[in-house]
């Protein structure tokens, strides 16, 4: 009698097995491939675009005096679709040692016909910032949204 009781055990377990493997598989394939939520999520966190710029060496001559050292030079970068048109302009110009034309012509993009710039991509606004000048715009940036 104790046979006829366990002898289909080992079919009961392989059994079990089978339906936690099946569910289980049929869990993720509706994870990866008919859900779009977590391909979004991951999508999101994932994909960003940095420029990483390289560390340059200096340059001596045999007798070691320096002939190309580094300095670092910062560029500005700008969202136009993020620019508040209510911003102080004057201290913006004011921080950056640059006038009220010099602003107007690095803004004045041909945002429709050039497909270099777009508004709401970043854009070059000023290159070869020293780091006087970035150091004190760095200190009030927050109040210039874009």
């Amino acid at each position: 009698m104790y046979d006829d009781l366990h002898k289909n055990r080992g079919q009961v377990i392989k059994i079990v097995f089978v339906i936690a493997a099946v569910t289980l598989l049929g869990r993720l394939l509706f994870l990866q491939l008919i859900t779009t939520e977590y391909r979004n999520k991951a999508q999101a966190t994932a994909i960003h675009k940095y420029i990483n710029y390289p560390a340059r060496g200096v340059i001596t001559d045999r007798n070691g005096k320096l002939l190309v050292g580094n300095e670092p030079v910062f560029e500005l970068m700008v969202t136009a679709r993020q620019i508040d048109p209510k911003m102080d302009t004057v201290r913006f110009c004011g921080l950056l040692g640059i006038t009220r034309a010099e602003f107007e012509k690095a803004l004045d993009k041909d945002f429709r016909n050039d497909p270099r710039f777009s508004r709401s991509v970043p854009f070059v606004f000023l290159s070869r910032i020293p780091v006087e000048v970035y150091a004190r715009l760095q200190e009030s940036l927050y109040e210039f949204p874009g």
